[in-house]
């Protein structure tokens, strides 16, 4: 990339080359430089991307432009959500109402009320929708809501086994999680896919190095 600077005059930014070339226009609110090596551009709220060389790849401007995460920018326009990547060229379209960064090749997405998880080339690889779906604390699997209950479904977004639980709650372990069933507390191990303790508890507090820290659905 070459050796460019932001410049500011009348309080607005461009960016000139080192011998004072200048390579894209001084009319941005404001410029900064984002992975893997673009200029985010800021103009009446409004986001683009431009390269090093001062090429604007973004056609037009989104709503926001969220880093880049595996390949891919996340990108808003109209309240819908899709994403582009690093040359500004649209991997998935803008179609859906949320969603999240995609990790492992794999995103959680909202079209009319349900959710569901989508690869990196917009094909669906959750087995159904669901009400809700949450990445697990340690990123490795997600929790779904059904109409029986949250459920655990594992990094390639398939139901791990037939429990449903009324809450499930985390705690500082990165397997062990605090799960609700039938009023009663119990705990699942989010690795090996299995109940460790039954539910059969009135209450359950978890502590790991002395303080208790939960998250809860």
């Amino acid at each position: 990339a070459p050796y460019i600077m932001a410049v500011e005059q009348g309080h607005k930014w461009g960016i000139i080359k080192d011998n004072g070339q200048r390579i894209l226009p001084i009319v941005y609110d404001t410029i900064y430089k984002v992975y893997p090596n673009r200029l985010m551009l800021k103009s009446k709220k409004k986001y683009a991307l431009a390269s090093f060389h001062g090429r604007k790849i973004t056609q037009g401007f989104y709503d926001d432009i969220h880093d880049f995460k595996d390949g891919a920018f996340r990108v808003k326009r109209k309240n819908k959500y899709g994403f582009i990547n690093a040359k500004g060229k649209t991997v998935i379209s803008l179609e859906y109402d949320t969603a999240t960064y995609y990790h492992h090749n794999a995103c959680i997405v909202r079209k009319k009320e349900k959710y569901f998880v989508i690869g990196t080339k917009n094909q669906m690889i959750s087995a159904k929708t669901y009400q809700n779906i949450k990445r697990g604390k340690h990123q490795n699997y997600f929790v779904a809501k059904t109409q029986k209950g949250w459920t655990f479904l594992d990094q390639y977004a398939q139901q791990m086994d037939s429990n449903y639980f009324e809450k499930i709650v985390y705690t500082d372990s990165p397997s062990r999680v605090r799960v609700k069933s039938n009023n009663h507390w119990g705990y699942y191990n989010s690795i090996s896919q299995k109940m460790i303790i039954a539910t059969k508890y009135t209450k359950s507090v978890s502590y790991t190095h002395l303080r208790a820290h939960e998250t809860r659905h």
